[in-house]
């Protein structure tokens, strides 16, 4: 492939990987098995991407697992929202550091 267009796209997994461990550290996470949600368009449209961040993430992060989204994005919160209205949803609790 380009070689502009291959660095574009480790770059793009560089920042990926950095923000959902950051997020991971962040909800205290790390060290437990915990799961990897990609969601988006671009992990479809480029398998390559998935793939890396499939590679990755479990191996800066032991004990996760990473996966695509089943559904959509928005469908999360439109089930939340069912549920609060019926009465309450159960929304997991994270430890903020």
């Amino acid at each position: 492939g380009d070689a502009v267009a291959v660095g574009i796209l480790r770059a793009a997994a560089n920042e990926l990987e950095s923000s959902a461990m950051s997020v991971a550290r962040r909800l205290d996470l790390v060290g437990g098995e915990f799961p990897f949600i990609l969601a988006g368009g671009i992990f479809k449209a480029v398998p390559w991407l998935n793939g890396e961040l499939s590679r990755r993430l479990p191996l800066v992060a032991p004990g996760s697992t990473v996966r695509l989204l089943d559904g959509e994005p928005a469908s999360g919160a439109v089930h939340l929202a069912l549920q609060e209205a019926r009465g309450g949803a159960r929304v997991p609790r994270y430890r903020m550091n």
